[in-house]
């Protein structure tokens, strides 16, 4: 799929206090990749809100070092 048509990712590890755009990053344990830990919220955004979730991606968002807030 073109990168154009890609739907947008977003992770919040606060709350929605802070956000990460995370549409063309790969989920690991890298510092430039993020990592979703067990848990029952959702762990993506298809908007910088709580309520998009992306109900595949549960687990707490947890950003790679590297990562930088949107």
């Amino acid at each position: 799929m073109p990168e154009s048509e890609l739907a947008s990712e977003f992770g919040t590890p606060d709350g929605g206090q802070t956000w990460y755009d995370v549409t063309n990053v790969d989920m690991g344990p890298a510092p430039d990749e993020y990592q979703c830990n067990a848990s029952t919220e959702s762990c993506l955004y298809s908007e910088k809100d709580l309520e998009s979730p992306i109900t595949e991606e549960e687990g707490e968002f947890v950003p790679g070092s590297a990562l930088i807030p949107d």
